[in-house]
């Protein structure tokens, strides 16, 4: 005989479970009726548009109740067909979206403690562990990954192999970070811009302290409306976002140069999240020192020499899985025949949410010498 409380638990969970599908079923209907009515030519306003907008949004936060409800449900330990295969359905979703994060490394590591071969979830789940700081996790799944009997024929791929050879580097600077962290959220008071994108609202947070002539520039840039319908106009899975060029080729600039910051004591890492002010490349992954301008980059997973070659300035702190949910553009990638180009997704609008009233003055580079 059960458990009364554990059979309360269980119906509880399974009723949460049966709500938060019926709120996704509901939003997911309402979106693509706003969606047909427009391809129809019912209704082609500015309001249609931007209610298709909102309903995209409200259909990713119901996703993601469904997400916990199933595996609140699978975990308390009685089998559901339909919750677990909507587990896994997510998981490979955020896998293919570069959302490594807490609730996916629940669930992919609930997952494969329960036997899953799926090779997906096991990288989901190394890959969201290095994001949020189980190393030791992420170490025992790569030791497995990379048995000769696990592979077979096939080789690690670059961004785990990447990740398994840097892991110590990881673990180290993710520790440093979240000590200054601890110590920025407890005064509560650096700068934030509210990116709107067509992906959703993200929040970043700007490193005024270890980076302050970057971040001046930059809000400067926010404040005159620089970076207002800017393209990210280069996205490469499981690596980074890139934006702020007013030409959309990669080519453009503000007009003015900073100085790099990198070089500092104090100069922050890049986890996944974190902004850095992008520099004209050279060779071999290298750039021309003092080459920032307005472009910036946003990780999608840890880079390691992020902090050594350019200025780590900022983190997303709300709307990450916005940016992970970008459209891949690579000019570099080969195109195939029949190949559908879509456009890339870009910033709607940048805001300042909050700034000192006064700033420290940006170092730029001297043109004139």
């Amino acid at each position: 005989m059960k458990d009364p409380e554990y059979v309360a638990e269980l119906d509880k969970r399974a009723e949460t479970y049966k709500k938060t599908r019926a709120n996704l079923a509901t939003a997911v209907a309402d979106q693509r009726e706003t969606f047909v009515r427009y391809l129809n030519r019912d209704v082609r306003t500015p309001a249609a548009r931007k209610l298709f907008f909102e309903q995209r949004d409200i259909v990713q936060q119901r996703l993601d109740e469904h997400y916990d409800a199933a595996l609140a449900l699978t975990m308390i330990g009685e089998y559901n067909e339909d919750a677990i295969t909507f587990l896994v359905t997510m998981i490979q979703h955020r896998y293919e979206n570069s959302i490594y994060d807490s609730s996916t490394f629940r669930g992919a590591t609930f997952l494969m403690d329960n036997n899953s071969q799926l090779e997906y979830i096991w990288k989901a789940a190394a890959r969201s562990a290095i994001t949020i700081g189980e190393f030791e996790t992420a170490k025992k799944i790569y030791e497995i990954l990379t048995k000769p009997e696990v592979l077979g024929e096939k080789e690690f791929d670059e961004t785990d192999a990447t990740l398994k050879f840097f892991l110590e580097q990881h673990a180290k600077q993710f520790k440093q970070e979240m000590a200054i962290r601890e110590k920025e959220a407890a005064e509560d008071n650096l700068p934030q811009v509210l990116l709107k994108t067509t992906q959703g609202d993200v929040v970043v947070e700007l490193y005024l302290n270890q980076a302050p002539s970057t971040v001046s520039h930059f809000i400067k840039l926010v404040e005159s409306g620089f970076y207002d319908g800017l393209d990210f106009h280069l996205v490469i899975q499981d690596m980074l976002a890139l934006t702020g060029d007013p030409e959309g080729n990669g080519g453009g600039n503000s007009g003015e140069f900073l100085k790099d910051e990198h070089q500092r004591p104090d100069a922050r890492h890049g986890l996944r999240g974190s902004l850095l002010m992008a520099k004209i490349p050279q060779d071999e992954g290298n750039f021309i020192p003092d080459s920032g301008s307005s472009q910036f980059t946003i990780l999608l997973l840890p880079m390691v020499s992020a902090s050594e070659k350019q200025t780590v300035f900022g983190r997303v702190i709300k709307g990450m899985n916005a940016i992970s949910r970008l459209r891949r553009v690579d000019p570099n990638k080969k195109k195939e025949k029949g190949d559908i180009i879509q456009p890339p997704d870009s910033i709607v609008e940048a805001t300042v949410l909050r700034r000192p009233e006064k700033l420290p003055k940006p170092a730029y580079l001297d043109l004139q010498r």
